[in-house]
């Protein structure tokens, strides 16, 4: 039970993140279609920023210190 209410938790608090960044990932963060696309229209881009900083401190909550070798520095 308490990791439906984590994972609710974490969805929302994601969910939000990318509310928030999406305006400045669309300004500054553009990927342009290419020859080898599949997208046709100019998509943002770094989207995974969002789960690198929800999911590094998830991880070194619950005691893996592993995940601080992911940052980059």
């Amino acid at each position: 039970m308490d990791f439906i209410i984590l994972f609710l938790i974490l969805s929302l608090f994601t969910f939000s993140l990318l509310k928030l960044f999406l305006p400045i990932f669309e300004k500054y963060l553009i990927d342009n279609p290419s020859s080898r696309s599949s997208h046709k229209k100019h998509t943002p881009n770094s989207g995974g920023i969002i789960m690198t900083l929800i999911g590094i401190p998830y991880l070194v909550m619950e005691g893996y210190m592993f995940s601080m070798f992911t940052i980059p520095y």
